[in-house]
């Protein structure tokens, strides 16, 4: 789906040279399920989602070159720039879990003398 919607930002750009926010947002959308979904698989395959990302990324920079419009070379920069932060993130593995946090028993007072008056 990403490369469909990367073919419809170039042709976008290339007659245009504007951007297709909708085409934009669907790539880095795209990236990111890509990412989230490749945390549970192998070394290489992360590896080969990464690569795929990281042709994204190289895409989308290059449509900002080519962009004739400041705003559209912006916006596909700053796409690129996320295309390519995902990319490094799968790179350098799965997030390890956090530590569970360490519990320790807690004292706490049920009775002491002076709690309560006594009657009298």
């Amino acid at each position: 789906m990403a490369e469909r919607r990367l073919s419809e930002l170039q042709h976008h750009v290339e007659t245009g040279g504007q951007a297709n926010n909708t085409a934009l947002n669907a790539v880095l959308a795209g990236d990111r399920a890509a990412a989230d979904q490749a945390a549970g698989l192998s070394e290489v395959e992360r590896a080969q989602v990464a690569e795929r990302v990281a042709q994204h990324a190289d895409a989308l920079m290059a449509l900002a070159q080519a962009a004739t419009e400041p705003r559209t070379a912006s916006a596909l920069q700053t796409a690129a720039a996320e295309a390519l932060a995902i990319a490094g993130r799968l790179q350098a593995g799965p997030p390890t879990p956090a530590a569970p946090p360490i519990t320790r028993p807690t004292f706490t007072p049920t009775e002491t003398r002076d709690a309560t008056p006594a009657p009298g």
